[in-house]
């Protein structure tokens, strides 16, 4: 049984709810939030999105505790900011060792066509995809 959206979106707006400072944040807590809504926290927590912007909130809600600062637009605008460089410097880590296992693939597949007397050369010259992209570069020059 799959999680109605409409669900998701009551846990998002009681974030929301939290980063403006509406509700305590001496209520911040997964009770509070899990009684509101009809998933469970695991459910919650395999949301990426929801997952995200709960530690978001989460640290803005702790500074609000500590006194350190009051709900400013401003600032909810940089949290939203610093979260989303976080999540693209995660996604260049994930395709930099995604290009690194792909590059020893080839590296390897190079080594065993060697070994079988072909040249690795000829895979790139002789490449269909290569083909295919050069007769576009040529009909795009034109």
């Amino acid at each position: 049984m799959s999680t109605p959206k409409e669900e998701f979106d009551k846990a998002f707006s009681i974030l929301s709810q939290f980063e403006r400072q509406l509700i305590s944040p001496k209520d911040f807590s997964w009770d509070y939030i899990t009684s509101r809504v009809e998933p469970s926290k695991p459910t919650l927590w395999r949301n990426l999105l929801f997952r995200n912007e709960f530690n978001r909130v989460k640290k803005l809600v702790r500074s609000y505790k500590d006194g350190k600062n009051n709900y400013d637009l401003d600032i909810s605008k940089e949290s939203v900011k610093d979260a989303e460089i976080a999540s693209l410097r995660r996604e260049v880590e994930d395709l930099n060792k995604q290009l690194s296992k792909e590059r020893e693939r080839l590296a390897y597949a190079a080594v065993v066509a060697r070994r079988n007397n072909i040249d690795p050369i000829l895979f790139e010259k002789e490449s269909p995809l290569l083909r295919a992209i050069g007769r576009q570069n040529k009909s795009s020059n034109i």
